[in-house]
């Protein structure tokens, strides 16, 4: 998923996304819940915001994905009004939830913006997949005599001597003995879910 690129990035606990320049205006992506039917999605939205989303939610696809939309306003803990419009997408047993949220007069003009957002989020390729990297727990034996330091380079740990001897509680530089297991971050190729068929966004 692609954010508005002269917008200013967020990534917080729980979401990530992008807010215009000095405006209260947003596009967010979360993780909402657990299953295939999007509509799950508009459910927690309604749960949450004490108004019924689910009713006249639109059905539809995005990129190949089950997605629904609806809209709403929402008065914020400042009193502000806020004109919101929610995309739920399946996706991998996962619903999530893309928002864009503006004051009722910017929603018009920044409208188009925030919903190229929400149409861009797709499925990765296999080929993007294959690119993503990520940091694996393993337990390695170290070598006679060998230190932290050596021990790192021989397996190609990403992780510092210095995390390394704070994880497992051990000097960095005291020698370590034959067989001696350590806890080290390995890198390893993502395995992803096969990408679905593409389609045309939904309007």
């Amino acid at each position: 998923m692609s954010f508005p690129p002269d917008w200013t990035g967020i990534n917080s606990d729980g979401f990530v996304g992008a807010q215009f320049p000095n405006e209260e205006t947003f596009v967010m992506l979360a993780l909402v819940s657990k299953g295939a039917d999007p509509i799950s999605g508009a459910n927690v939205a309604s749960k949450k915001l004490k108004i019924d989303l689910v009713k006249e939610a639109q059905l539809g696809t995005i990129n190949g994905l089950p997605a629904a939309k609806n809209r709403t306003q929402f008065t914020g803990e400042n009193g502000e009004l806020q004109k919101l419009e929610l995309t739920w997408i399946a996706y991998g047993g996962l619903i999530y939830q893309i928002m864009g949220a503006a004051a009722p007069e910017r929603f018009d003009a920044l409208e188009e913006i925030m919903r190229k957002s929400a149409n861009s989020f797709r499925a990765l390729s296999a080929d993007e997949i294959s690119q993503i990297q990520v940091i694996k727990l393993q337990i390695v034996a170290a070598r006679q005599g060998e230190s932290i330091a050596e021990l790192a380079e021989r397996v190609k740990t990403p992780w510092s001597a210095e995390a390394i001897s704070v994880v497992n509680h051990k000097s960095a530089t005291a020698p370590l003995e034959v067989g001696e297991l350590l806890k080290v971050g390995i890198h390893k190729i993502y395995v992803g879910r096969p990408r679905p068929d593409s389609k045309s966004p939904a309007d």
